[in-house]
């Protein structure tokens, strides 16, 4: 009769004195193997795992991949009815990875999985049906593009609150030459030129900044640098890098506007500065309100999608 497993800790139950051999025969007791069961599997159990050389060694000298090696291949050989998974799948290298997850493919046919992520192109690729999850409430059951839609939109706000710190130290140094800056805003727009605060992959949208000051610049230059909640740099805008001139004279109000015709960075939260100097010298540096993106229902990588095709000659 088969068992259930939670792939979370895969640690969980190992003797770290005993060798790997006999905890091949502890942790499949704690699953409701027997010893006789256990003896039939073990050289699989070995095999799979890459371990021949270290079977007989004591655990507290595996390194942690030789550890999880093990752990896994104990849980999948013990043929489990239902298994829940941890975002686990990173077990090993990449090509241990790949047999990871072709044993797990081969297991589908008799087993149920529960896969716990926040990778939502794993969620994408591995989960028949998908239960979004919020502040300990089931939020939504469905087929899994209609809930990764519902996890960006609604739910990964509250997950991005953990990494803003990171996105919002990006930004630092803020900076402004009070006895030059007479008044600076400036905002998010739509296609529409409606003011915004959220976007979807592959519309328009632009930056509108009205600023007067004191002074006349002499080589005036606006920039956006953006980075992701991470903190990571992920591109910048400028009328230097467009090779647009602008003319900044002394009090007088002037609106720039920055246009990008299609977005093309994928869902998250992004953080970004808006940047006026003087040829190398800085009039002003502040932070724009946070741009948050949400997706179109594609799988994405990374923090942009670039527009592509593929074509097939034979």
């Amino acid at each position: 009769m088969g068992a259930s497993e939670a792939m979370i800790d895969l640690a969980a139950g190992f003797n770290m004195s005993a060798t790997g051999r006999k905890n091949v025969y502890i942790r499949g007791a704690l699953l409701g193997r027997s010893r006789d069961d256990l003896k039939a599997i073990e050289s699989e159990i070995v095999e799979f795992a890459e371990l021949d050389d270290a079977i007989d060694a004591p655990l507290r000298t595996y390194s942690s991949g030789m550890l999880m090696r093990l752990a896994f291949s104990i849980v999948v050989h013990t043929s489990p009815t239902l298994l829940i998974i941890d975002e686990i799948l990173a077990v090993g290298d990449f090509r241990f990875r790949q047999k990871c997850l072709a044993k797990i493919r081969d297991l589908r046919a008799t087993s149920a999985f529960v896969f716990v992520s926040h990778s939502m192109n794993d969620v994408r690729n591995f989960c028949d049906t998908v239960l979004v999850l919020h502040e300990g409430e089931a939020v939504f059951l469905g087929e899994p593009d209609a809930a990764i839609k519902h996890y960006e939109e609604v739910v990964s706000g509250a997950e991005s609150g953990s990494l803003q710190t990171s996105g919002a130290r990006a930004l630092e140094p803020q900076y402004a030459d009070e006895g030059v800056l007479d008044f600076i805003d400036h905002h998010w727009v739509d296609g529409e030129g409606q003011r915004c605060d959220q976007v979807r992959v592959g519309e328009p949208f632009g930056l509108r900044v009205e600023v007067c000051l004191s002074r006349s610049l002499t080589r005036p230059i606006c920039g956006v640098p953006v980075w992701n909640a991470k903190g990571e740099y992920v591109t910048g805008f400028s009328t230097q890098l467009a090779r647009r001139s602008i003319s900044i004279d002394r009090d007088t109000n002037h609106k720039l506007t920055l246009t990008i015709p299609r977005c093309e960075f994928n869902p998250g939260d992004y953080y970004s500065n808006v940047a006026l100097s003087d040829g190398i010298e800085f009039v002003c540096r502040r932070a724009n309100p946070v741009l948050r993106v949400v997706g179109a229902g594609s799988p994405y990588w990374g923090s942009v999608t670039l527009e592509h095709d593929w074509f097939q000659e034979c």
